[in-house]
């Protein structure tokens, strides 16, 4: 009788709120990041890591290091326009000082992706100028030291300054 007291719009938000206090989305998205960063995982892998990616971005949307790590998981499984939306919403986000990353997931890694997943629905020339801002990111003294980016960008440049078809070119 006591539920019938609560507005049921009510009721499936509290059922919501407690969810999400199960849900560690920290953990989901670091998860997730240890899969997608890497070019060379099965195909399972990377569903399974999209999935934790969506799981971390539904409780804290605003999040611009989890929206990097659900655009590059998107990348990943082929969800190439998809990825470019979540990637420049991580973007901007980041711009606005809201870029918390999670343990791994970093600007320069959101932009090689953006620029690869540009390069795959045939923005050619934003691929590029996303490619020289990376570029340039790397240039700074924050990043230089770090293996990760800079495997990202050599990753990019494979992609994106390759002479042969996007079409033909590994995920």
């Amino acid at each position: 009788e006591s539920d019938q007291a609560i507005p049921e719009p009510v009721r499936l938000r509290a059922l919501e709120l407690v969810d999400s206090f199960l849900i560690d989305p920290r953990a989901y998205a670091n998860a997730a990041w240890e899969v997608v960063r890497r070019p060379d995982r099965p195909a399972e892998q990377y569903g399974a890591a999209l999935k934790q990616a969506e799981e971390a971005c539904a409780v804290e949307r605003e999040n611009a290091g989890y929206l990097s790590i659900l655009g590059v998981a998107l990348y990943r499984v082929g969800g190439h326009e998809d990825a470019v939306e979540e990637l420049t919403k991580a973007v901007a986000l980041a711009r606005e000082g809201r870029h918390v990353a999670s343990d791994g997931v970093n600007y320069p890694a959101t932009l090689a992706f953006l620029a690869m997943a540009n390069y795959r629905i045939g923005r050619f020339d934003e691929a590029n100028a996303v490619l020289t801002q990376l570029r340039d990111q790397l240039r700074n003294f924050d990043f230089r030291a770090e293996s990760e980016s800079h495997d990202l960008l050599r990753e990019a440049e494979a992609l994106i300054e390759s002479q042969s078809s996007p079409e033909l070119q590994p995920h």
